[in-house]
């Protein structure tokens, strides 16, 4: 579409050409001393080639005179902007900020300098993406004015925002996957933990059982032979001692044990959220 639009710009470049090159003929053939058949009628008719090409632009075109008041518009700028002929820029803009963009690049063109870039423009059949053309006109070095041409791009404008919101939407949808994903992750390498742990301590529990079993039926055994000949009260009492360690000792085993079904509970907890 902008291609297109370009080519309708180069081609009202290429009607001025034209009429600048119909004008010079005459010119020439007047310094010659050579009267054109009808000089009158060959101005006419390229100025009607130069009208019909701007007439068919499909985009805003404007010229400016030397007292900043527009002087011509074509078809496609009077749709938009209404019958502006006459009117001074200020007369058109519908706020100050624009305003000022216009009356910079104005400025900037009416100093020689052709001015373009993307614009928004608030018209009164809504907001419109731009391309902006400022360009001087020049004649026998001097510049009588400036045109203008408003290229619609909204249409690509609308599209490339429509992608910007599609890619900050997936680049949300990856944040928060790789989020979850991190969290499965490190659920999992809890649960591996605890699975580790609990069968640390059952392994050990188990280790510890039979020989702390062996040990307790041993000195049981002791105890009661003991008892029945009559040993020294210091022996009775060792053996008292010694039942009563491993006691305990079966008894820190049995928390082994539970410590190793808890963290087995915890692990199963962990991999079912």
């Amino acid at each position: 579409m902008l291609r297109t639009r370009l080519a309708g710009w180069e081609a009202a470049q290429a009607g001025g050409e034209a009429l600048d090159a119909d004008l010079g003929a005459v010119a020439a053939q007047a310094e010659k001393g050579v009267r054109p058949a009808d000089p009158e009628e060959a101005v006419q008719e390229s100025q009607a080639r130069l009208r019909a090409a701007i007439e068919s632009l499909p985009f805003d075109f404007f010229l400016l005179g030397e007292d900043g008041r527009y002087v011509m518009q074509n078809s496609a700028c009077r749709q938009t902007w209404g019958d502006i002929i006459g009117l001074r820029t200020e007369d058109v803009c519908p706020d100050a900020r624009t305003l000022a963009l216009w009356q910079s690049n104005n400025r900037r063109a009416f100093a020689g300098e052709v001015v373009q870039g993307e614009v928004v423009l608030h018209c009164p059949t809504g907001e419109r993406y731009c391309h902006n053309i400022i360009s001087p006109i020049r004649d026998r070095g001097r510049i009588r004015g400036i045109l203008g041409v408003n290229i619609d791009i909204t249409a690509r404008k609308r599209a490339e925002e429509a992608l910007q919101r599609l890619n900050e939407e997936l680049e949300d949808r990856v944040r928060q996957r790789t989020a979850e994903l991190a969290g499965e992750i490190e659920r999992r390498k809890k649960a591996e933990q605890l699975a580790s742990l609990g069968s640390l301590c059952a392994r050990v529990a188990d280790e510890m059982s039979q020989p702390l079993t062996v040990t307790r039926l041993s000195l049981q055994a002791a105890q009661s032979l003991v008892q029945e000949k009559g040993p020294p009260e210091e022996v009775a009492e060792a053996l008292g001692d010694g039942l009563e360690g491993v006691s305990d000792a079966v008894s820190l085993v049995e928390q082994w044990r539970k410590l190793a079904r808890e963290f087995f509970r915890m692990q199963a907890d962990s991999r079912q959220r």
